[in-house]
């Protein structure tokens, strides 16, 4: 699901575009989702981001590869439904051979149960 939303999104939009807010519904959701990003990469622990960070020093974040990969399956499924545009999200769907609604809710479903108390 990473792969195919940054891989689709990047090349209508460019390497960040979950910054740009006139891609999403939920500006609510879009806010929380780049602050998170932001916040990951101001003091980075994963050495990928590092690595971008000591390389490209005029970045202030990274791009969407680097970006989806320190989501939450909550957060990113919650990025995916908060996407304005219904033909990116149909055709990726479409990879998975299921209709948009039904990936939103598998992957928010997946995310619950995969922390929930018990587990």
């Amino acid at each position: 699901m990473r792969a195919k939303l940054t891989d689709k999104y990047s090349i209508s939009h460019g390497f960040f575009w979950y910054t740009d807010i006139t891609l999403f519904d939920d500006n609510q959701i879009f806010e929380n989702i780049n602050m998170e990003i932001k916040e990951t990469f101001d003091d980075p622990k994963e050495q990928f981001l590092k690595w971008f960070k000591h390389k490209y020093t005029s970045e202030n974040v990274p791009p969407s590869n680097m970006a989806l990969e320190i989501l939450s399956l909550g957060k990113l499924a919650r990025l995916y439904k908060a996407l304005k545009n219904r033909d990116g999200k149909s055709e990726i769907a479409n990879e998975f051979n299921l209709p948009s609604a039904t990936i939103t809710s598998w992957y928010i479903y997946l995310a619950n149960w995969h922390f929930a108390p018990d587990r």
